[in-house]
């Protein structure tokens, strides 16, 4: 069985892309936001999460906490054009964060951070 990811990402085309790229290696599921990814998460146990970090209802940070708060013992990326910011930082340092990716993402370079996440899940 392929490992399950989540996109999570309030931008159409920048979700779409995300999902294309990996679903050529995993089964994914995608979500506008935390309201959506909610459900999935209740429904569904993933691997790996790849996460914007700022979005309406929630940024990634939060919607990290809240996936561990239902029980997911999934891996969080988060994608994010803000290098400096303190929430992202404390994310990491706490574990409910494993990396974080700059916006633009390179695919090659996506799918191989997601393969190893997915190879080591919690």
């Amino acid at each position: 069985m392929r490992p399950q990811v989540l996109v999570v990402e309030d931008e159409f085309a920048l979700r779409r892309a995300t999902a294309i790229v990996l679903s050529q290696h995993f089964d994914v599921k995608e979500a506008s936001g935390m309201p959506e990814a909610i459900p999935l998460a209740k429904e569904t146990a993933f691997d790996v999460v790849v996460t914007d970090y700022s979005m309406p209802g929630g940024d990634g940070a939060l919607l990290a906490q809240t996936l561990r708060e239902l029980g997911q013992k999934c891996r969080v990326i988060i994608v994010t054009a803000v290098h400096d910011n303190q929430d992202v930082q404390k994310a990491l340092e706490t574990g409910l964060v494993q990396q974080v990716m700059s916006k633009p993402w390179n695919a090659v370079d996506l799918v191989e951070r997601v393969r190893r996440l997915a190879a080591s899940s919690l």
